[in-house]
Formats: C-alpha cells, structure tokens, sequence
C-alpha cells in the first residue's frame, strides 16, 4: 500500500487533529521550551497586524505523525519556526523533511502576498546541546542540529536567548539558525538586529509577554556578541 503524507494547518485547537498533535510535541521538548495549550489557542484567535501565524499537523495515512509552528513577520520578510516536530517512531525517513519543506512553501505564499518576490530567510531555535542536562537530551539535541543542517540551515554565531516562557522558568541559550531563501540578501550585523527584533516583539513580547526593556537586553546581548560586522554562520 502507497503511504500518503499530507500536511493541514489547523485553526481551532479543539480540532481532534492538533490535539494529538499536543501530545507529540509534549513529549519532544524539555519543560523550559514548552508553550500550553492555551497559547497555541491564543496564536489561532488572534490577528496581530504585522505577521503571518501557522500551526501546521502532519499526517501520515490519515494518522498524525507531527506538526510545526511557523511565523512570517511582514516588516523583516522573514519566517521563523517555533516548533517542528515528527513522532519518534516516525523519525529518519524523510517526513520531517517534507514537513520542513511545506513551511518554506507556506512562507513563500505569506511573503508573495505582501508583493515580494520570495521571503529572505527562514530562522529556527535549537537547544545547545552542552546545555542538555541527561546524555539522552544530549544527543536529541545533536540530531535536531544535525536535521536543519539536513535542510539547508546554518548556525549563527551569536549569543542568542528564548525569554522565560513562564513564571519559574528561566531564559535558555539556545543556537539559532537561518536558512537564507534569498541568494540575494546580504547577511550583517544590522539585519540580523533587525530579524531578531521581529522574533522578539512578535512571538515573545505578543505571545509570551515579554517585557519591551527586556527585549531591548536581550538584543545587546546578541548584538555584543557579534565581534564583526558581519556575523559568522557556521
């Protein structure tokens, strides 16, 4: 029997589809990167002027096997995936690639409605896996590195940070990464100032409340971290 792999974006939590694609996710990620149900509800009712928002249910056989989360940010005409994620049993034959694929194809439809021609870069967050607290999350985190080198993306040699997601968690170091979607754009400091400004104000200050003052910290942070005028992509 020919397998067939679908992807449908989804917009009610209460649908059947992305509740067993909670589960999934649920058990991919460690506490301090987790978001709760209530959240995705918010980001499914809400309209913010300035932004795309996706969550996006893979199936295979009509059977959930993951999803994705994904933002286009009109202002900076880039994306950024918040999370992507396929079943373990599901893992290492090819879906989460076709699943990553589908959000570049939805993100080429969010920026070609804004009139340009194509989006210029796709950003991801990945946990640093010196950071892993078990050998196991270790080497989950090595593969998830090792998937978006898979698909084109690179690290950016930054000192990056995920705000606080909630009260008793703490900000996380994480690496991010960037797929560039335009041979043309020119990677410097500036722009990448400007891109992550956008991934704070959209997806943290809206979404996660976090506060102006510390989005401002937070981007000197990652600005002082940037020796050069340009920064290294590995």
């Amino acid at each position: 029997m020919t397998s067939r792999f679908e992807l449908k974006e989804i917009n009610n939590v209460n649908d059947a589809l992305f509740q067993d694609a909670f589960l999934i996710y649920k058990k991919a990620f460690p506490p301090e990167l987790l978001q709760e149900m209530e959240v995705f509800a918010r980001i499914l009712q809400s309209k913010e002027p300035g932004q795309d928002r996706h969550i996006i249910v893979a199936k295979l056989n009509k059977k959930v096997i993951g999803m994705a989360t994904l933002n286009y940010f009109y202002n900076t005409n880039i994306g950024c995936i918040g999370y992507i994620v396929i079943g373990p049993q599901w893992q290492k034959k090819g879906f989460g690639t076709k699943l990553y694929n589908g959000l570049v194809e939805n993100l080429s439809q969010d920026a070609k409605r804004q009139g340009k021609l194509g989006p210029d870069a796709l950003f991801s967050e990945v946990e640093k896996s010196e950071f892993a607290k078990t050998d196991a999350e270790r080497q989950e985190d090595l593969e998830r590195i090792t998937f978006f080198r898979s698909v084109g993306c690179k690290i950016i040699k930054a000192k990056y940070f995920q705000p606080s997601l909630g009260a008793g968690l703490d900000s996380v170091e994480l690496n991010l990464m960037v797929q560039i979607l335009n041979p043309k754009l020119e990677l410097n400091k500036e722009w990448l100032i400007k891109a992550v400004d956008s991934i704070y104000e959209y997806i943290y200050v809206i979404e996660a409340n976090l506060l102006p003052k510390d989005k401002d910290e937070y981007l000197k942070v990652l600005e002082l971290s940037v020796s050069g005028a340009q920064p290294e992509i590995d």
